[in-house]
């Protein structure tokens, strides 16, 4: 286990052309591992349906289990809205678990940027970790749930490559997403995942303040007198 490790990065390029992907290839030969297990090669991306959730079911395990490099940095991209992208949300959440190592590679210096600013929130385990805006980061994940990136990318803060991904990042709910994918508008679809996570999370942060703003086709809001927005999201009604 000890020559294995697995990338978790923001892609910034192919593999010929990433400087995530060479940070992370130049720190694996330095510390002897011999097997760096990337996404883009180690999952069959001609795979679909059932047999593409299962293995990537299979490849998130790993972030629990063995070393973790973290490679965040891109240099044209606010890093905040790198560590809200879904995928990255999603993985960092896995390695919480993880009892390894959890190691960050930079090249823009924004992972590893100093933060001098004092967040209550932060895992004691994390120790002096939180004084790095990765740590930092990290801390507020592993206190939050997967309601904030859904509902950021719900009220456009952040981006994704493809909404539909959210089947295999909500595995539980693959079927139902496939569906409301198919047969929904945009915010729709991206609101009835919102209300399946939120069945079961409670967010711990304010969610977006515009998601009663957006446009919806089958959703309406109510907000009774008394009831907040959070508590608004367990109230909408299909029209």
């Amino acid at each position: 286990m000890s020559q294995m490790a697995i990338l978790s990065w923001r892609w910034d390029g192919d593999l010929h052309s990433s400087q995530n992907i060479a940070s992370a290839v130049h720190l694996a030969k330095a510390m002897s591992i011999k097997y760096l297990f990337v996404d883009q090669i180690s999952i069959d991306q001609t795979l679909d349906g059932d047999a593409l959730i299962e293995r990537v079911l299979a490849f998130s395990t790993m972030y629990k289990t063995i070393t973790v490099i973290v490679a965040y940095d891109k240099a044209d991209e606010d890093f905040e809205k790198t560590v809200y992208r879904p995928w990255i949300f999603s993985e960092m959440r896995l390695y919480r678990y993880n009892p390894g190592q959890i190691i960050y590679v930079r090249h823009s210096n924004q992972g590893s940027k100093r933060n001098y600013d004092i967040f209550t929130v932060i895992p004691p385990i994390l120790g002096d970790l939180w004084s790095y805006d990765f740590g930092k980061h990290l801390g507020l994940n592993w206190a939050a749930t997967i309601l904030e990136t859904i509902t950021r990318v719900l009220c456009e803060d952040i981006e994704m490559t493809s909404i539909y991904d959210f089947k295999f990042i909500m595995p539980p709910y693959a079927r139902v997403l496939s569906t409301a994918y198919e047969t929904m508008s945009r915010n729709d679809y991206l609101l009835t995942a919102v209300l399946l996570c939120g069945s079961h999370e409670r967010p711990s942060v304010r969610l977006c303040l515009d998601i009663n703003e957006m446009d919806y086709k089958r959703y309406r809001f109510s907000k009774p007198r008394g009831l907040s927005i959070r508590e608004t999201l367990h109230t909408t009604t299909s029209s």
